[in-house]
């Protein structure tokens, strides 16, 4: 075993990419309920989806580097499994939550609807969506 407790071949969780994919994926669900629910119209919610990724991405971005901050050519991993759970968590909720409310507000601002309409069912989305992916990544 080495120092980091880690041994060749072991599955780990690179904690940064990780946090990325969990803005994307509540940034897009996210967007697609705040317009559906402004203004019902598929072809909008679709372009307003696409977009609100880019913007989750660049969200995660931010959130991952904040909380697991990288040095050199190193990254923050951690082995899959339970013990996993504390650190997928709080990456995952914390950058969902935060796409989400990004993304709703900026939504919002664009469709001009009430910024209320959409935030409340994005803040659910938000801290839906970081515990099913932090515990789907940490257990499966």
């Amino acid at each position: 075993m080495t120092e980091t407790g880690l041994n060749p071949g072991d599955r780990v969780i690179e904690l940064a990419g990780f946090t990325r994919s969990a803005a994307v994926i509540a940034a897009v669900i996210s967007s697609g309920v705040v317009v559906w629910m402004a203004k019902h119209k598929a072809g909008l919610t679709a372009v307003c989806v696409i977009g609100c990724a880019i913007i989750g991405y660049a969200v995660g971005f931010v959130v991952a580097r904040v909380l697991f901050p990288a040095t050199g050519e190193n990254v923050i991993v951690t082995k899959v499994g339970a013990s996993s759970l504390p650190l997928t968590l709080k990456g995952g909720v914390l950058a969902a939550i935060a796409a989400s409310l990004v993304v709703s507000t900026l939504c919002s601002i664009v469709m001009k609807s009430g910024i209320v309409v959409g935030l409340w069912p994005s803040l659910g989305i938000g801290l839906v969506v970081g515990i099913v992916w932090a515990c789907l990544s940490s257990l499966l």
